[in-house]
């Protein structure tokens, strides 16, 4: 009797060991993560609760109207997608990057554009991946910049987080040009004007939206 009360000490004893180990290593894991959190949370802000199943995106400050940024928070165990399609200066890129890193409280998705290069060259870039995009000559680029309050530039708000659920593809950002800019010069932009459009949502968000448009065919 003695013997099996030792023995069922030392196994109370060794769970609670355990148990402690695995706090504190969860607590260390975790450590990174909040840190990350508390520097975008002191730089931008803090995000308002929202229901845990849901996406939140919120539009960031920036120093340049070129340079476009966004916030994402996701929900757990849950990735995402965002579909991009470039045609700033004629020639076209599109693509796709996903992301599956439950890691991450909150995200940065950054869109910037570099006019200083022999060509106007579009980055796009996320936790889950970057893509470049070079798009028209020093004459287009020069003709974009300064005319880019011309341009019209849909996309979130920046005052107060938007969130939409996991069947839902939100239009993140799309800009469109005129057919011609105010001086009369032509704009070199995709079908209908169209420069740049950031779609984001679930993977099976698409897949549902890809499978509705082939049964339409």
């Amino acid at each position: 009797m003695v013997t099996v009360q030792r023995i069922l000490k030392l196994g109370l004893t060794l769970a609670f060991v355990v148990g402690v180990v695995m706090f504190c290593l969860a607590k260390r894991e975790q450590q990174p993560i909040k840190a990350e959190y508390d520097r975008l949370t002191a730089k931008f802000g803090e995000m308002p609760a929202i229901a845990p199943d849901r996406y939140q995106v919120l539009r960031l400050p920036t120093n340049e109207p070129w340079d476009l940024m966004w916030r994402f928070r996701r929900p757990e165990n849950t990735g995402i997608l965002i579909e991009d399609y470039i045609a700033f200066g004629g020639g076209s890129c599109s693509g796709s990057l996903y992301s599956n890193d439950n890691n991450r409280d909150a995200s940065i998705v950054r869109f910037h554009i570099d006019f200083d290069r022999p060509q106007m060259r579009c980055f796009f870039k996320f936790d889950g991946g970057a893509s470049t995009c070079g798009s028209g000559d020093k004459k287009t680029a020069d003709a974009f910049r300064e005319h880019w309050d011309e341009l019209k530039i849909e996309t979130v708000s920046s005052s107060h987080a938007v969130d939409f659920s996991p069947d839902e593809i939100l239009e993140l950002v799309r800009i469109t040009a005129p057919a011609k800019f105010a001086d009369g010069s032509s704009v070199r932009s995709g079908k209908d004007g169209l420069c740049l459009l950031v779609r984001v949502g679930a993977q099976a968000a698409f897949d549902q939206e890809k499978a509705a448009a082939e049964k339409q065919r």
